[in-house]
């Protein structure tokens, strides 16, 4: 529990001394109290939490990109931030008349500007551009000025609208909280936008990534074989075994 510190000892006394120095805890007779024996157990069940790893796929939560699927390219060392691979969403200009001069300026051109500025809400998932890797000769044709190489021989890696695009992937940095890290549930043509090519030109698909994706998907699919498990109840209670086949919830 957040905000609590437990101690396992004999007695009180020893649990004063093993907190003693220890900055921002100040333990006091009214404030050290027992465990109830029943709630024990508990404590001591360790809570898996999912880690999020290079190759891993989340969710985005808000924006553009809502309910997009991203695939993990690097994680900070406080487990808050990550880097993203993302398929652009992207209009290259087509949608700039938006800010054109109304037709009248007046009331019918201001209703104008208004539907039209509807019909292209990036932020709306049925009306937003569709999902398709970045294309610098595309960039080019309306915003020439808005785009630059990030290597004079390497001419993958762009910087287009102070966003950076490698191999037709966008590449943004996000908070943890803006993502959605469980339930992901990626589909077999969501998973392959992100296929990695090979030398030989064939494409490579991250099938460990996916799978730990898959596996945090629901409560039914919790396991895979060679997972350790701890039996909870019954007359084998507190063995621990390795899963050797997983059938449905089973």
């Amino acid at each position: 529990m957040t905000g609590y510190v437990y101690v396992e000892a004999r007695r009180q006394a020893d649990v004063t001394i093993a907190l003693d120095g220890i900055s921002n805890v100040y333990p006091r007779g009214d404030k050290v109290i027992l465990v109830p024996i029943k709630e024990m157990p508990d404590l001591l069940r360790v809570n898996k939490t999912e880690q999020l790893r290079p190759g891993g796929y989340v969710r985005i939560k808000r924006g553009k990109y809502v309910g997009d699927l991203a695939q993990i390219d690097d994680v900070e060392p406080n487990g808050l931030d990550v880097t993203l691979r993302i398929v652009p969403r992207l209009d290259y200009g087509l949608n700039d008349d938006l800010n054109a001069p109304m037709i009248d300026g007046g009331i019918k051109g201001e209703l104008q500007k208004r539907k039209r500025h509807a019909a292209y809400g990036s932020t709306n998932p049925a009306l937003r551009p569709p999902q398709r890797l970045f294309s610098d000769s595309d960039a080019k044709k309306r915003h020439s000025k808005h785009l630059q190489p990030l290597s004079t021989f390497d001419k993958t890696q762009w910087n287009y609208m102070n966003d950076t695009y490698v191999n037709g992937y966008l590449i943004k940095d996000f908070k943890i909280q803006a993502l959605i890290t469980e339930n992901i549930n990626p589909t077999l043509e969501e998973v392959t936008k992100f296929t990695a090519g090979a030398d030989d030109g064939t494409e490579n698909l991250d099938l460990s990534a996916l799978a730990a994706s898959l596996k945090s998907g629901g409560a039914k699919d919790n396991y895979l074989p060679g997972d350790m498990v701890e039996v909870y109840e019954g007359e084998q209670q507190g063995v621990y075994g390795k899963a050797i086949s997983v059938r449905g919830d089973i």
